[in-house]
């Protein structure tokens, strides 16, 4: 037996829309747009601190590995 999706009727969707507020709409995508933002930020946050932890030790192990190869 096939999916079948069930649309409601135009008139229940205005119904719905008429329940919400412009002003609560307003605020929810000012949170939206903000808790995204934040969000982004931390991630970019994080991902800086992994590269230069990341170019740290890389740095560390050349220097390491030339310091053996002029013992050697």
């Amino acid at each position: 037996m096939p999916f079948t999706r069930v649309f409601p009727p135009a008139a229940a969707a205005e119904v719905i829309m008429a329940d919400v507020s412009e002003r609560s709409l307003q605020v929810a995508i000012v949170v939206s747009f903000a808790a995204g933002f934040v969000a982004g930020w931390q991630a970019n946050r994080m991902r800086r601190k992994f590269l230069d932890w990341r170019k740290k030790r890389l740095q560390a192990k050349l220097a390491e590995t030339q310091k053996k190869l002029d013992l050697s």
